[in-house]
């Protein structure tokens, strides 16, 4: 009786338990409706951008189960473009991929319900980190930090766009593994559950992307800051991880080489830092774009999918912008180590936000773009985690029972900004119905970027190729032609550009211009098989068989097993009189393709 007495004593629940275990299912149940309220939208959208190259036209996805083990031998994008050496290596992503058009096909629906889902996801675990890493916090506090983060409109393209599903499970397997070593390390078991889960989760977090190697330095630093763990009981259940990470970068060197970035294929078009001309311009610009980083955590907007050659210009040190991010950053890294013992989840989230933002800052190394918005998703939590622990500061409010004597004005304060950062995230994600609305919002966001004009301007003039109305695809062709001018004003060296710029002339029917910027490509690239043959067929259209020879003659001669180069000389040959050479051409058309007409 005695032990049944103990037993009841010792169940016993303290006081409050239930009513904040009931709290804790609200919490999350908010959660899940605010990502529903905020990108529920997305469901109804196109596949956008690169979705094309991780999904609808990756050779290995669109095999569906049957391309799983090609997924995990190559580079990610080998099997679409046939790429060589540096490049991604993030299989887990692909993977899930194939697995969706497995199951689901190519829909674009079911791809934004599972980012809708793993978004979802993420707000659950990160909430359930926090009450790990501070557990003295009041959880109405660690739910007012992870509101922030849902609704923050930095997030908008990580959840609508569909290739971003590297960042999203990225994310998902990197909380779990933050959060099972957070409980392995109070166990006094070093081979636990959680300790092997964690090793587990932390490899598919790299195998979704490589920026989750940054989790090496994340971990121990929240056990030594958030958790007081000694520092040799730290590095010890960090050991596992670290040898995660370097299989890791063993593995990827096999697969795809030993450089993080673009290496020689990448130029100043994609990222802007490789046009430097000196090691000052570097470390200017690089302290340019982490102010840029800082900027748009504090102000979001306007948002753009795109900050490449020359929205975010190379600059020196005379220019007042590297030293006031010189001077911010520095400041801010020293606030944080001379605050570590008196505030150290402040330092801890400090110290959090550089190291996530590292691997892809192009601070340390440069890779194929200049700034990406997605890049900010993980490192974003510190931002969230400094505010709200900031307001609360300034209004006195007790962390653990979460009373204030202004709590009105805590709570107001918060409410108001996470009603503007909704209204900007359901305003932003409007952009991302189609490719059509966010490259033109582009135009908007980031009008000095050659490249956003490139992009909207393929758009019109594919719906120009497609429209049947004359007027309408002269309308689509026009378009596409103030923007291409738009973007070789910026960037006059895109050979491809000056293609496409007399493709659209001679696709709207005006051949004199489009003989002149077909020409000009063959200024930058002499050899350029696709304007070669248009010269040839604008001469051939003119009956000047001669000079249409001497140009398609050309573009055979470098490409000869495409179709479209025997056809051509079969044609002008045969319409010169020419019939032993047509007929010659001709049966080489019929050996590249015996069903070509």
């Amino acid at each position: 009786m005695a032990k049944k007495i103990q037993d009841l004593k010792t169940s016993k629940k303290k006081p409050g338990a239930n009513r904040i275990n009931i709290g804790n299912i609200w919490i999350r149940i908010t959660l899940v409706i605010t990502v529903l309220v905020l990108y529920g939208n997305t469901i109804n959208y196109e596949f956008t951008l690169d979705d094309d190259i991780f999904f609808l036209k990756h050779q290995s996805v669109q095999k569906g189960i049957k391309g799983l083990p090609e997924i995990f031998q190559y580079g990610s994008l080998e099997k679409f473009d046939a790429s060589k050496g540096i490049q991604p290596y993030r299989p887990l992503t692909l993977a899930s991929f194939a697995l969706e058009k497995q199951f689901f096909g190519n829909g674009a629906a079911m791809a934004h319900f599972l980012n809708i889902l793993l978004y979802s996801l993420i707000l659950l675990l990160l909430f359930s980190l926090l009450r790990k890493w501070i557990p003295d916090i009041h959880p109405w506090i660690s739910a007012l930090i992870v509101l922030l983060f849902a609704a923050h409109p930095i997030h908008t393209e990580v959840v609508a766009s569909v290739k971003s599903r590297d960042e999203l499970l990225s994310a998902l397997f990197g909380l779990l593994a933050m959060g099972y070593a957070a409980s392995a390390i109070q166990k006094t078991k070093y081979f636990s559950k959680n300790n092997m889960l964690g090793f587990l989760f932390f490899i598919l977090a790299l195998l979704s992307k490589e920026s989750s190697i940054s989790l090496v330095l994340v971990i121990p630093l929240a056990f030594i800051m958030l958790q007081n763990i000694s520092i040799k009981k730290s590095v010890l259940y960090t050991l596992p991880f670290l040898i995660a990470g370097l299989l890791f970068i063993a593995l990827r060197y096999r697969i795809v080489g030993n450089n993080i970035a673009g290496g020689d294929q990448t130029t100043i078009y994609q990222n802007v830092l490789y046009g430097a001309g000196s090691m000052g311009q570097l470390m200017a610009t690089k302290f340019e774009i982490l102010f840029y980083y800082l900027k748009l955590l504090f102000v979001p907007w306007p948002l753009s999918w795109d900050y490449s050659y020359n929205q975010v210009p190379l600059l020196n040190w005379d220019s007042y912008i590297p030293w006031l991010s010189l001077v911010l950053h520095a400041g801010i890294f020293s606030y944080a180590i001379m605050q570590i013992k008196k505030k150290p989840i402040i330092s801890f989230s400090i110290f959090f936000y550089f190291i996530t933002l590292a691997p892809t800052s192009n601070f340390f190394f440069l890779n194929l773009t200049t700034i990406g918005e997605r890049f900010l998703f993980m490192p974003s939590v510190a931002y969230c985690i400094i505010l709200v622990l900031a307001l609360a500061k300034l209004f006195k409010t007790d962390m653990k029972s979460f009373y204030m004597p202004v709590r009105k004005n805590f709570t107001g304060y918060l409410i108001v900004i996470l009603i503007i950062f909704s209204f900007l995230t359901i305003n932003r994600s409007l952009d991302w119905k189609s490719n059509l609305s966010l490259f033109e919002s582009g135009v908007e966001a980031s009008p000095n970027s050659s490249r956003v004009y490139t992009n909207l301007a393929n758009v019109y003039r594919i719906m120009g190729e497609k429209e049947r109305i004359y007027q309408t695809s002269q309308v689509y062709f026009n378009s596409a032609i103030k923007n291409y001018k738009a973007s070789l004003a910026i960037y006059p060296s895109s050979t491809l550009n000056w293609y496409n710029l007399g493709l659209s002339y001679l696709e709207s029917g005006d051949t004199a211009n489009a003989f002149v910027y077909s020409r000009k490509t063959l200024e930058y690239d002499s050899t350029n098989f696709n304007a070669l043959n248009n010269i040839g067929v604008i001469y051939g259209t003119q009956k000047k068989y001669d000079s249409a020879l001497v140009y398609l003659s050309r573009s055979y001669a470098y490409n000869p097993t495409i179709l479209m180069a025997a056809e051509n000389m079969a044609l002008i040959n045969l319409m010169a009189g020419n019939n032993d050479q047509a007929i010659q051409y001709a049966k080489e058309a019929i050996g590249i393709n015996p069903q070509s007409v």
